[in-house]
């Protein structure tokens, strides 16, 4: 009962099979959907891709949304998971709600700029980020819109607690809502 099951479905192609499969999902218990650009090789603006943030929006299914990258990997997956690639849902569809994993990691200026132009709709997640840039985002965004994570196993959870805990420490009554509320 601690735990928010998320479902997750290959986009392409949509069709009535996507639909069935997320049902199915959210039959056994999925809240909410996971989308990685990158990992599932579809942009975030990709026609496929919009339909299923449609049908999460008219079906009030939050998504949880890879954003940004770290530079690592080659720029055609990067290109994938553009912050600015988030818009033409964000604007197609009012109802979706979207947090954006990572906060974009080194697109977190681009991330930001999203998260303000869409501020009833976008969460920011700050797996991933340092502790210099967890509180330039914490300064910089809602504290109330903005989520601890992980990345568990590809990011050491010590290493992103004992960042978030450094982030916080002007803040320390904010550590509550951040890592439980």
């Amino acid at each position: 009962s601690r735990f928010i099951s998320f479902g997750a479905v290959f986009p392409w192609p949509w069709g009535r099979r996507k639909i069935e499969r997320l049902n199915n999902l959210r039959s056994r218990g999925a809240k909410a959907v996971k989308v990685h650009p990158e990992f599932q090789f579809i942009a975030a603006d990709h026609p496929h891709q919009l339909k299923l943030f449609d049908w999460c929006a008219e079906n009030g299914v939050p998504v949880l949304a890879h954003c940004g990258y770290t530079g690592a990997e080659p720029a055609w997956l990067r290109a994938k998971a553009e912050p600015d690639r988030f818009r033409p849902a964000l604007r197609n569809f009012p109802k979706l709600k979207l947090l954006l994993a990572h906060t974009g990691l080194s697109k977190r200026a681009a991330t930001l700029a999203v998260a303000r132009d869409f501020p009833a709709q976008v969460w920011l997640d700050i797996s991933g980020q340092s502790a210099p840039d967890l509180k330039m985002i914490l300064d910089n965004y809602d504290r109330d819109r903005i989520c601890f994570g992980s990345d568990w196993p590809f990011y050491p959870l010590a290493v992103a607690l004992a960042g978030a805990l450094v982030a916080t420490e002007s803040c320390p009554d904010y550590r509550v809502n951040l890592f439980y509320n």
